[in-house]
């Protein structure tokens, strides 16, 4: 996944509009559409909007694509959190994280047993 594609969920996701995320970040819709629209990377001015507006978002996972989207903080009234849903995100699977918890456990009793 681009970088754009991962501002595209996150303006999608974070607030009830994607003019409410814009104005949040201090980033036009015009800049953040045609980045998503060429794949382009943006700017330094996008990735700190978003970060400084959203503290919650993992930096990592925004700029490399790497981790988890969110990160585990206290400051939760940053989010609309009714707006995302976890259970239907192609990016959060509970399934498979719950999958490879198991798979851990089952190795680290495998491990104590020897």
């Amino acid at each position: 996944m681009l970088v754009s594609e991962r501002i595209k969920y996150l303006s999608e996701h974070l607030d009830k509009s994607k003019e409410a995320f814009y104005d949040k970040i201090n980033v036009s819709r015009q800049t953040i559409t045609a980045m998503i629209a060429r794949n382009g990377d943006p700017g330094y001015k996008t990735i700190k909007g978003i970060l400084t507006a959203y503290p919650k978002v993992n930096p990592y996972w925004l700029i490399l694509g790497e981790e988890e989207p969110f990160l585990n903080s206290p400051k939760l009234s940053q989010f609309n959190e009714d707006k995302i849903d976890y259970k239907s995100s192609p990016l959060i699977d509970i399934s498979q994280l719950t999958a490879e918890i198991n798979a851990l456990k089952a190795r680290i009793e495998k491990l104590e047993n020897q």
